[in-house]
């Protein structure tokens, strides 16, 4: 299975000024920030995608979550963390001191973090299983749903972004101002040049 790059797209990137230079971008080309999709030799620019999983890794993930990934065992601390929270919630216990008592049980269990992170501590294996099969499995590249929303060829710059441009903006390249203004201005030519 061909696995695509997009947990590698890790590196935020600032939005101010460089969204500016985005929209500078659908200004200068006329696409619309939320509909059009263009490609040329320089550049890919695709909109925020709104839609479903297309390359079958959702159902595969489904599947593995409901029928193949083990159960809990009964000695799991998760197991008894949620005996225990449920026996707190049928008693009504109220919410600060239910905090109180389910940070102490942790501790007292093994927890050494106390109430942080408590629901999904796992100490059966449930949790490496779900993990090996997590980073072993992903998107194809071609799936809509991890595709980039701008690619700039000549250097292989992908940046992902949250509804419009740079919103909680990721990259796979550190990238400054000046660097992104350069790469906007070609972009920018290139679409002119296509569309003449």
């Amino acid at each position: 299975m061909v696995k695509y790059k997009h947990r590698e797209r890790a590196i935020k990137v600032a939005r101010g000024e460089m969204q500016d230079l985005f929209y500078t971008l659908y200004d200068r080309t006329g696409l619309d920030v939320h509909e059009d999709t263009f490609d040329n030799d320089v550049f890919t620019l695709r909109p925020f995608y709104w839609g479903d999983c297309n390359c079958g890794y959702e159902d595969r993930e489904w599947d593995f979550f409901e029928e193949e990934l083990p159960s809990h065992t009964e000695e799991c601390f998760h197991t008894r963390f949620t005996v225990f929270e449920k026996e707190l919630e049928r008693k009504q216990i109220s919410p600060p001191e239910r905090d109180r008592l389910l940070t102490e049980w942790a501790i007292k269990n093994g927890y050494p973090k106390g109430r942080y992170g408590i629901a999904f501590h796992c100490d059966c294996g449930r949790k490496e299983v779900e993990d090996k099969w997590i980073a072993e499995n992903d998107h194809l590249d071609i799936c809509s749903v991890v595709l980039p929303n701008f690619v700039y060829k000549p250097d292989g710059l992908e940046i992902e972004w949250y509804k419009y441009p740079l919103r909680g903006a990721k990259s796979n390249k550190d990238i400054c101002f000046e660097e992104m203004r350069a790469i906007i201005d070609h972009c920018v030519r290139s679409f002119k040049e296509a569309n003449e």
